[in-house]
């Protein structure tokens, strides 16, 4: 029994600390020094709009398959011309379904650093679209279920902010798009015309079920009674 308390003891201080709760999807399909997202014809989209000036933004779907306490959202985006991290807010929210209102958070943003350049197959040297990570705190509790994360940024530029998606780009994926604040609708490359995915990810800690902590309780109580 004491063995049983050890482990789940390790298990929980592990969850305890804040870690990736979810990710969707990579951000750069060639690691390296940068790292790049490469644009691969036939597709063409280099990235969708999601400018808080123009009311637009991008959406995904996600799955929490446990109970989460999030501390931190990160999304990837770029504007065109950047040669450092120039974006000065984000709205987010996290919806039930595709079809509910919008209702905006603002979120509180930092630098959460240069992550790849967006790039074509033929232009890999190019280095003026910059992707960087924007971190946002939060403090959120998530139950079990299917979630819609919504999204849209300001910047100092004047191109951007622009989205860039998972890559490779193969089709599949079930991205949104919301332009001046209308229906969101699927999210395809203008030249392929497959469906995308869009890059974010989650971080904080996994509750611990109900069972497991009682049966933690448990074992230190033997433990207790056995010395």
């Amino acid at each position: 029994m004491k063995k049983v308390a050890f482990l789940l003891s390790l298990a929980l201080a592990g969850a305890a600390q804040a870690a990736v709760l979810y990710d969707n999807g990579p951000v750069f399909s060639v690691p390296g020094s940068p790292n790049l997202s490469v644009l691969v014809t036939p597709n063409t989209t280099l990235g969708a709009g999601a400018q808080i000036s123009a009311n637009n933004a991008v959406a995904d779907n996600f799955t929490a398959g446990a109970t989460w306490n999030v501390t931190k959202l990160t999304f990837y985006m770029y504007q065109t011309g950047s040669t450092a991290f120039s974006f000065t807010g984000l709205n987010y929210q996290i919806a039930n379904a595709h079809t509910d209102a919008i209702s905006w958070t603002s979120g509180s943003i930092s630098n959460g650093g240069l992550t790849a350049y967006r790039v074509t197959s033929t232009s890999l040297g190019a280095r003026d679209r910059a992707i960087y990570a924007i971190d946002v705190a939060v403090n959120l509790v998530l139950g079990p279920g299917n979630y819609v994360m919504r999204w849209q940024a300001s910047g100092s530029l004047a191109s951007g902010p622009w989205q860039p998606p998972v890559v490779p780009t193969n089709g599949g994926g079930n991205a949104m798009q919301s332009l001046a604040g209308a229906a969101f609708g699927a999210l395809v490359d203008t030249g392929s015309g497959v469906t995308m995915e869009l890059p974010f990810t989650m971080h904080g800690t996994v509750v611990p079920a109900p069972g497991a902590l009682a049966l933690l309780g448990l074992g230190g109580l033997v433990a207790r009674r056995r010395r």
